[in-house]
């Protein structure tokens, strides 16, 4: 009886052929799953972005005292508008300095490098009669799409605040923000705030 010890030709092809069957399989289980991550952890980026901005506009924005100036800017056929008003939320970013809880804050948009849209927050804890000047710039968000502000009053919709020789805070303020997710397409928020007066 001839015994012969190890493997054949044939079997050991198999074996290697079932076993880059199996390597594949993984590898590309392995790359799909960190190209799924990759869109979530995008797609959580954009919406943690604009839900925050929304948040702290939000409680800013109910923090107003009277002082509100908001105005409609069209840019390239969408809306880029700012508001400035005087709340009391200011944030204190020196520990112990001498400032009080109101401020000037502002929402704006400006264009950036890349020829694409910022969004910008000031916060001035000096209060003059310029709302729109002064303080610390912070920059919110560089993918700005569209950010339109609409004020609610008497029944009416107004795009800027005041109307015309009004002094008196909007019953509502309704703000939406759209942003560009890392392949440009727009991904919407908004929000409504109802102001006591």
């Amino acid at each position: 009886m001839n015994k012969r010890d190890g493997f054949t030709l044939l079997e050991t092809l198999i074996s290697i052929s079932l076993l880059a069957i199996v390597l594949i399989a993984v590898y590309t289980a392995l790359i799909s799953g960190s190209r799924g991550y990759q869109r979530v952890e995008e797609g959580w980026h954009i919406y943690h972005t604009g839900y925050s901005i929304l948040d702290m506009l939000r409680k800013e924005v109910l923090s107003i005292d009277k002082n509100i100036k908001g105005i409609k800017r069209d840019v390239e056929g969408k809306r880029m508008d700012e508001i400035d008003f005087i709340g009391f939320c200011h944030n204190h970013w020196i520990g112990k300095a001498l400032e009080g809880d109101a401020s000037e804050i502002g929402y704006f948009v400006k264009e950036n490098e890349e020829g694409g849209y910022s969004l910008f927050h000031r916060d001035d804890f000096v209060i003059d009669e310029d709302l729109t000047k002064g303080g610390r710039i912070f920059l919110l968000s560089d993918k700005v799409d569209e950010f339109k502000i609409s004020y609610y009053y008497n029944k009416n919709w107004y795009e800027t605040w005041p109307p015309l020789g009004k002094s008196y805070l909007p019953e509502a303020i309704e703000v939406e923000l759209t942003l560009l997710d890392s392949k440009e397409k727009e991904v919407k928020f908004s929000t409504l705030i109802p102001l006591k007066r």
